[in-house]
């Protein structure tokens, strides 16, 4: 008894064309196939928990995150907060060296115009980081 063939007469150049065809596509793409079967192997083998599962990688990369923005609120605050204390408390220091300066600029003999620079420059820089800060 002969079974009939679907397949017409010219299949046998078509299937060698889609064979070739398939052989260079597979080679192609060989190493993301070739990662899908790895991964599915390690599933159907069921050996034990080798890889995280989601929900453990979304805790360790929420732990890893937490850490990080407290090491760097801890850096900026070290770095942060003496400039702060600087910029705060520079003008009043330029303030009392200016009075300073503005004083021993009276008091020099012969008084001259040019010796009360410093305590205007002095003056000029407190009124200026007081207004920019």
């Amino acid at each position: 008894s002969h079974v009939p063939s679907i397949v017409p007469a010219a299949a046998p150049v078509q299937t060698a064309w889609r064979m070739k065809f398939l052989i260079q596509f597979s080679s192609f793409f060989a190493p993301a196939f070739q990662g899908r079967v790895v991964c599915l192997e390690q599933k159907q083998k069921k050996e034990g928990p080798t890889l995280f599962t989601l929900f453990a990688l979304t805790l360790v990369c929420l732990v890893g995150v937490v850490l990080f923005s407290v090491a760097a609120a801890l850096v900026l605050t070290l770095i942060g907060l003496p400039l702060a204390l600087l910029f705060s408390l520079l003008p009043w220091v330029l303030r009392l060296a200016g009075i300073v300066l503005l004083v021993k600029g009276l008091l020099d003999r012969p008084f001259q115009l040019e010796n009360l620079l410093p305590a205007a420059g002095a003056f000029a820089a407190s009124w200026l980081l007081s207004w920019l800060f």
